[in-house]
């Protein structure tokens, strides 16, 4: 069994070459369930910790709990060890199995019982089943019966596949000929698709006290951001935002985002920080806006609040979104210690937008780099809107002040 992950193929002689087989994917509705216990838990930490940026990868011995694959909504696996088989680079990692895989069997007393399947990392990355990893599964689906494939990552946030073989039931088929009449044929062998199943992650909890912990610290932050988030300052405004609902009818679809002025080379006054920022610091900007952490505080990448964000409920981001409009430009001033200029905001906006749409091509996130540019944008025309209203209030002040004196 051969597994890899972003690896070019290896040039074989016309000997060796064989015609690579490429199934049609049919994927089964509902979702199955593997179970994570906390053994499998720890060797995933300390494969991270030991092995450091290069990718890794092996093999996944799991057992079956109950069901099987042709109802994935009571289809239950269990992990019960991994096999290290390969350190690779920070691009790629792949195996061949080998006379290594014996020492399975002579230190595992149950492991004949157990199924093997596939198991790498994507280390900073999410978890999602990219092109190579579907290929992978391609690649090695014909050899089990069923085959279970899991990604982890350094964030926690795994993902799994369950793929096998299945003969389609009806080996006739059909092409539409010179004279637009349908004609029909057999193939002398039935055709064959992979079949896959999406697994959600459970994990084998067994200290209660620990993990509900968790549950009611995050609790106490929820609650404790609803609270700031009623006595923040209404300076800013929400836009045209209304009952989360971010786009439809908002007339800030239209604006093409990133055709407003860069930032970088502005020629601001000396009177204003807000210019000439280092990427570091458009790092450190974006991911304190989008974290919404008025107090600066936020220190995981943007990469990582974006992905953490593309996990939440619909209901939860409702929430996010609000609370972003809310805060976005108290944060941002925060950051520069000052007002900012109309001009000056939409080039920091700008900045912040591109932190983001370095990721726009991972499919997870797709959507919440689009929601947070059209909290965006729709706070940066109503910074503006304000601005003008404020001048042009000035204006009619000065000009009635002028009135009275003549």
């Amino acid at each position: 069994m051969s597994n890899k992950k972003n690896k070019k193929p290896v040039v074989t002689t016309k000997k060796e070459e064989k015609k690579q087989v490429i199934y049609p994917i049919i994927e089964l509705e509902g979702n199955g369930q593997l179970i994570l216990p906390d053994h499998i838990v720890t060797q995933i930490n300390y494969l991270h910790g030991k092995v450091g940026k290069e990718e890794w990868s092996g093999m996944l011995l799991y057992d079956v709990i109950s069901g099987t694959p042709a109802k994935p909504d009571g289809f239950v696996l269990e992990a019960k060890h991994i096999f290290l088989m390969d350190i690779g680079t920070a691009a790629y990692t792949e195996y061949e199995t080998d006379g290594d895989i014996v020492d399975i069997y002579d230190n595992l007393e149950d492991a004949m019982e157990w199924k093997t399947g596939h198991i790498h990392t994507h280390h900073d990355m999410g978890t999602f089943f990219s092109g190579t990893d579907m290929s992978e599964l391609n690649d090695n689906v014909d050899k089990h019966n069923y085959y279970l494939s899991l990604i982890v990552n350094f964030a926690g946030t795994f993902s799994a596949k369950v793929a096998f073989l299945s003969d389609t039931d009806n080996s006739e088929l059909n092409f539409i000929d010179d004279s637009g009449k349908r004609q029909n044929f057999k193939v002398p062998n039935p055709l064959k698709n992979m079949v896959t199943i999406e697994m959600d992650i459970y994990y084998g909890m067994k200290d209660d006290f620990f993990y509900n912990r968790y549950h009611q610290v995050v609790k106490k932050i929820e609650a404790a951001a609803k609270a700031k988030a009623a006595a923040v300052s209404k300076k800013w405004g929400k836009g045209s935002y209304h009952n989360g609902h971010l786009g439809g009818s908002s007339q800030l679809d239209e604006i093409e985002f990133n055709t407003l002025p860069a930032l970088r080379g502005v020629g601001a006054t000396d009177s204003t920080d807000a210019k000439q920022l280092t990427d570091r610091e458009v790092e450190r900007l974006a991911r304190n806006v989008i974290g919404v952490t008025a107090d600066m505080s936020e220190l995981r990448s943007v990469y990582s609040v974006l992905f953490t964000l593309s996990k939440a409920k619909s209901s939860e981001m409702e929430y996010y979104y609000t609370y972003l409009a809310d805060n976005v430009g108290s944060v941002i001033e925060a950051f520069f210690d000052q007002e900012l200029q109309s001009d000056e905001m939409d080039a920091v906006l700008t900045e912040i937008s591109a932190s983001m749409l370095r990721y726009q091509a991972i499919p997870a996130i797709v959507e919440v780099v689009k929601g947070i540019n059209t909290v965006l944008s729709e706070f940066g025309l109503a910074f503006r809107t304000s601005e003008s209203e404020e001048e042009l209030e000035d204006q009619l002040e000065f000009e009635t002040l002028q009135n009275d004196m003549m």
